[in-house]
């Protein structure tokens, strides 16, 4: 986002399909956000970063890049049975996959399996529409106000909230955090003492406690 647009950042819990967070700005340029999302990323533990890879994509890719973070999306044949990955990170739309991205989101939607609680995401949801060429277009991408500041609203919400569920169907998280490492005399050494199980917790609760876990369950755009 450079003000006419916003650049956006959406959160989701591949485990249940809710999206946990969004970051939406009109006023930071490619390299500035992708420095913001990587250390949104971190902050939730290693979080899997898929982005759209046209036009800023290409700079804001480099960047991420640059910052040693690589949990991240590679493109693939999306019209292939197999869908096998490329060399080529982030997720490159054209009319017709962007069509098919925009589609899944839909019905995962409508099935409830991705729980969106963003009023205004929701809100661009409903301003898509069937154009007389066949494409999917944004129809108040000049007219209507943004809540992010931006001058154009351009759906960007949407697109970010699709590409995250486009990235979970690739990445299945494991039921249960990977390794633990429970610090001597922290809270949560008191509490194997007393025989309870840590591997039923939330990571956000055993951060909490005091545990490190290897619990990477969380996709973002």
């Amino acid at each position: 986002g450079t003000g006419s647009s916003n650049s956006t950042a959406s959160v989701t819990k591949c485990r249940t399909g809710e999206k946990v967070a969004e970051l939406v700005t009109p006023n930071r340029m490619a390299h500035d956000f992708a420095s913001d999302v990587v250390a949104l990323c971190r902050w939730f533990h290693s979080a899997f970063l898929i982005w759209e890879a046209n036009g800023p994509g290409s700079t804001f890719g480099q960047t991420v890049i640059s910052l040693g973070y690589d949990r991240f999306f590679y493109r693939k044949q999306e019209n292939s049975v197999t869908k096998r990955d490329s060399d080529r990170p982030g997720f490159w739309t054209d009319r017709q996959n962007k069509e098919a991205l925009l589609g899944m989101y839909q019905v995962a939607l409508a099935r409830g399996e991705f729980v969106n609680l963003s009023e205004p995401a929701i809100s661009e949801c409903r301003q898509f529409r069937r154009t007389p060429d066949g494409g999917i277009r944004h129809s108040g991408s000049l007219q209507t106000y943004d809540a992010g500041g931006a001058k154009d609203n351009h759906g960007d919400r949407v697109i970010a909230d699709a590409l995250c569920w486009r990235a979970m169907q690739d990445f299945k998280p494991a039921e249960r955090p990977n390794a633990f490492q429970v610090p001597e005399g922290s809270i949560a050494a008191r509490m194997v003492e007393s025989g309870m199980d840590l591997r039923t917790m939330e990571v956000s609760d055993l951060a909490e406690v005091g545990v490190v876990a290897d619990w990477r369950d969380v996709a973002v755009n």
